[in-house]
């Protein structure tokens, strides 16, 4: 071929120096959709409904262009409705033996702001993890520092403002610690598992304790 032909048919010189440009867009959307990948796959796992919008630009108005233009595409992860405004908690089901083989025994909480018993739960705090957060809260309310067993069926449903809540629930055992009085709970009994399962206030606590039942 000869130069002058190659010329003409070769890659032009403004698509050359746009060649740089579009290598570095696609990295940074690259590093876009693996951060969004991420964080959609934290939200549904905490049963937030996800939905990942793409866009590409459009041409300019009363412009043709000269050709086909380059595929950009901008990735969003959305949180659907009131699911953006899901609270998440984590707690924990505390046992430990029974006296005399009597079997497994539970730790409930009254809370008097309530007055309901519950097993010891809380919100997390900001950049939180649950297993974290499920550990903090079990010892803030009962004054047990705890060892973190297997976690059990996540529970859902609207809270007393009609948000929706997901609580994550992890199997525990104390280490140390004691019960005392506090800001949130003023009472905690041991009780045995169908004891537990009499007094609970919610549904949802009382089929932790009957899986914890079955398992036995």
């Amino acid at each position: 071929m000869r130069w002058s032909e190659w010329r003409e048919s070769g890659p032009s010189a403004s698509a050359c120096a746009e060649a740089p440009r579009s290598i570095d867009a696609l990295r940074r959307n690259a590093g876009r959709k693996a951060s969004i990948d991420a964080a959609a796959g934290e939200s549904r796992a905490a049963g937030c409904r996800v939905e990942i919008a793409t866009t590409t630009p459009r041409s300019g108005a009363g412009v043709a262009p000269t050709r086909a233009p380059c595929p950009r595409t901008t990735l969003v992860a959305m949180v659907k409705g009131k699911d953006a405004k899901q609270v998440r908690a984590a707690g924990g089901l505390v046992v430990r033996e029974g006296e005399n083989g009597a079997g497994l025994e539970v730790a409930l909480v009254h809370r008097p702001e309530y007055d309901d018993w519950s097993l010891p739960k809380g919100k997390l705090e900001r950049d939180e993890s649950f297993s974290d957060g499920a550990l903090r809260e079990v010892e803030e309310e009962t004054g047990f520092v705890c060892e973190l067993g297997e976690e059990l069926s996540p529970v859902r449903y609207r809270d007393r403002k009609g948000r929706r809540k997901i609580v994550r629930y992890w199997r525990m055992r104390p280490r140390e610690g004691s019960f005392a009085v506090n800001d949130e709970v003023d009472e905690l009994r041991w009780l045995p598992a169908r004891e537990a399962v009499a007094l609970l206030d919610y549904e949802h606590d009382r089929r932790l304790v009957t899986e914890l039942l079955e398992g036995a």
